[in-house]
């Protein structure tokens, strides 16, 4: 019974989170495109177990309205939007899970 009212429970939550995000990025009418900023940030991202890290961080931060990793890139380039008025730093994050970020230099 309590497995029942656990998985209902977790499910819920992740309804909502997904709601949330949606609303975030796609019907949110406050959403300024000039409000936005891209961070990008070289990776070393190999393999599908080091994509799925980083879209566990990702897709479970509220701050984080979304993001892609470009690997056909030499260098795998991690892109991620975000509010300008926010700070985010990712890198203690990675770290924690085994990927190395380095912030991109951009002209």
């Amino acid at each position: 019974m309590n497995g029942i009212l656990l998985r209902n429970i977790v499910y819920k939550v992740s309804i909502r989170t997904l709601y949330y995000h949606f609303f975030l990025y796609y019907c949110n009418p406050f959403r300024d495109k000039k409000r936005m900023k891209e961070l990008k940030y070289i990776t070393n991202i190999q393999n599908n177990d080091s994509l799925s890290k980083v879209s566990d961080i990702l897709d479970n931060h509220l701050d984080v309205i979304s993001w892609q990793v470009d690997t056909f890139h030499p260098e795998r380039i991690l892109t991620v939007e975000t509010d300008e008025r926010i700070t985010l730093d990712l890198i203690p994050l990675m770290d924690e899970k085994g990927v190395d970020i380095q912030p991109l230099e951009q002209n």
